[in-house]
């Protein structure tokens, strides 16, 4: 992540995704998508309302950006803890087509 203060500008990398699957795969576990949620405070709280958030995927925008992550990150803990099946968690998570979702559900439901 990088702040540039002459563009106020955030680059997020990976921690923002806008209009794409975030990657929730191996090695992404529960806690650490709450260390994620919790980083997306932080950059609120650091660089404030005001900036350009530029994700690491998808388009820029402002710092709706984080909410729009942070509402897909909770809906994908919620489908996944719930789902009885890799198929249920797909249908219920997919918005668009990604190769990214199938694998971090397979990671995270276990039928």
């Amino acid at each position: 992540m990088v702040h540039v203060p002459a563009a106020n500008a955030v680059l997020t990398s990976d921690l923002v995704y806008s209009g794409v699957h975030a990657w929730e795969g191996p090695q992404v576990t529960k806690d650490k998508i709450q260390s994620w949620l919790s980083a997306l405070d932080t950059l609120r709280e650091r660089y404030g309302t005001d900036v350009t958030v530029h994700p690491g995927h998808g388009p820029q925008g402002d710092t709706t950006r984080y909410e729009e992550i942070r509402h897909y990150l909770h809906d994908f803990l919620t489908v996944t803890q719930t789902a009885t099946s890799r198929q249920e968690a797909l249908t219920e998570m997919t918005r668009q087509a990604d190769f990214l979702l199938p694998l971090s559900i397979d990671f995270h439901v276990h039928p």
